[in-house]
């Protein structure tokens, strides 16, 4: 584009530039989803920066449409395009025995998550829930369940933009996930699990590949509690950084669980 000031012309309908140079951009979100499906956000690329460098700039949802307003620019020859972001994913595991919509039906996930995102609390995200009832958990989700994620919704194969979550026996599947493919999920988190074996860890590449690795469990009334309180001296051994902010009162349950969702889903994807 030539930045002089100017109404939107026939070839930049989604622009208009001031008499003081600020660039207005108003993408209809109808758009963005036919080319590209739902997006978590929509970015203006060009050579916007300092000096005419190549740098994004971000548009913020309002109403049916993606907007913004950048400026003031000097008077100039101008490039932009316009991309969008695939959403970050959470794959959130039950525990032993259970169905993959038991996070809805007792866990109450559906509430948890609208009431963080009116509150603007929430990063925007796609959640999957498993079925952990497998032989092999860690085949299963890399092999058919993100793969189907991925085909169904426009979510990204970014492991910075992956997270792992589970409870009980959906927790344990998280940590042999964390053990065997760290890096894998840079958010990792375990409700009511223990994680078992250090031997042949590699503790550098867990710290290394996690921005976040969060862990729950009740009090002493959770059946949990012995094995879990191991496996923090098991942590610390190793040297693998970890947040716990101490038992969350109660036993293994859901009552637990809803309050360890309600802690964790605002701080998903924000490092």
């Amino acid at each position: 584009m030539l930045l002089v000031p100017r109404p939107a012309a026939a070839d930049t309908p989604w622009l208009t530039v001031s008499e003081d140079g600020y660039a207005s951009f108003t993408v209809p979100m109808a758009a963005v989803e036919a080319a590209v499906g739902p997006v978590s956000q929509v970015v203006i690329e060009g050579n916007i920066g300092p000096s005419s460098t190549w740098a994004e700039f971000g548009l913020t949802r309002r109403g049916d449409a993606w907007s913004g307003v950048l400026g003031p620019l000097k008077p100039g020859l101008y490039s932009y395009r316009v991309t969008g972001e695939p959403y970050p994913v959470l794959f959130l595991q039950p525990g032993d025995g259970v169905s993959a919509t038991d996070w809805l039906d007792l866990g109450r996930a559906r509430q948890i998550f609208d009431h963080h995102f009116l509150d603007g609390n929430l990063v925007p995200m796609v959640v999957v829930m498993g079925d952990g009832n497998v032989s092999d958990f860690n085949k299963e989700l890399l092999e058919n369940l993100a793969p189907a994620a991925r085909e169904h919704y426009n979510v990204s194969s970014d492991p910075s933009r992956q997270a792992l979550a589970g409870l009980s026996m959906g927790g344990g599947q998280t940590f042999g996930m964390l053990k065997a493919n760290p890096g894998r999920f840079a958010y990792v988190a375990a409700f009511s699990a223990g994680f078992g074996s250090g031997a042949g860890v590699d503790a550098q590449a867990i710290n290394d590949g996690t921005r976040l690795l969060r862990l729950y469990v009740g009090d002493r009334t959770d059946f949990v509690y012995p094995s879990f309180m191991a496996s923090l001296d098991t942590l610390n051994t190793l040297g693998i950084r970890y947040e716990f902010d101490g038992v969350t009162p109660g036993p293994h349950g859901w009552d637990e669980w809803q309050k360890n969702l309600i802690d964790l889903a605002p701080r998903l994807f924000k490092r």
